[in-house]
């Protein structure tokens, strides 16, 4: 308030010198000019608020950001892999796999895969696999509906495989000790889909 009355009211002060005595008059602005100067102080309040509520939004989108589930873990041995697989029945989720060779149905047993495509039928998730040359005649065994498979090119057969579920993506080297790195990340999971559909696109029938 005494900021606004400092605008709007004007001190003159003069000498006067035939009474050598310092005299102070008022003087009040014209009401147009106070008019204006409300509807000065209303715009900048106004683009002060604007202001405001832009920083608050570029907050939460920045909280939010920070808010994504990003973690890695490490999956080892056969006791370990059951666990990541298990994960992928919990997650629900339609999934694809990239690359699966021969050596992860001699580690795990036949019996072991028979029963877990069983299960994630039972729970209607269907699954696309890109499986490496030599499990073409094993793979007539857990082919369905739910169970589509192709073939990649013999140059890409390794020990690798890569399965991409939900917001999650696991890398598994399959060697005699085999061990899973398990990301979480939503986008690292939507590129791998999209590198999983353009090799599918090349791979055989």
């Amino acid at each position: 308030m005494h900021a606004l009355l400092g605008r709007v009211i004007y001190f003159i002060s003069f000498f006067n010198t035939k009474s050598s005595a310092l005299r102070h008059e008022l003087v009040l602005a014209p009401p147009e000019m106070i008019t204006e100067m409300l509807d000065k102080e209303q715009e900048q309040l106004n683009e002060r608020k604007k202001l405001a509520e832009e920083l608050k939004s570029e907050a939460v989108k920045l909280k939010s950001i920070h808010k994504l589930p990003q973690e890695a873990m490490i999956y080892r041995g056969i006791r370990g892999l059951k666990v990541l697989f298990k994960d992928t029945l919990n997650v629900g989720r339609d999934y694809y796999v990239i690359g699966a060779p021969r050596i992860s149905l001699e580690l795990m047993g036949s019996t072991f895969w028979e029963n877990y495509n069983l299960k994630r039928v039972q729970k209607k998730i269907v699954v696309k696999m890109l499986f490496n040359e030599d499990l073409r005649r094993w793979s007539k065994v857990i082919q369905s509906k739910k169970t589509i498979i192709r073939f990649l090119p013999k140059k890409f057969d390794g020990l690798t495989e890569t399965i991409i579920y939900g917001d999650k993506v696991a890398f598994i080297v399959w060697t005699e000790k085999p061990i899973a790195t398990l990301i979480q990340d939503r986008h690292l999971a939507a590129n791998y889909r999209k590198y999983f559909q353009a090799l599918w696109e090349q791979a055989k029938r």
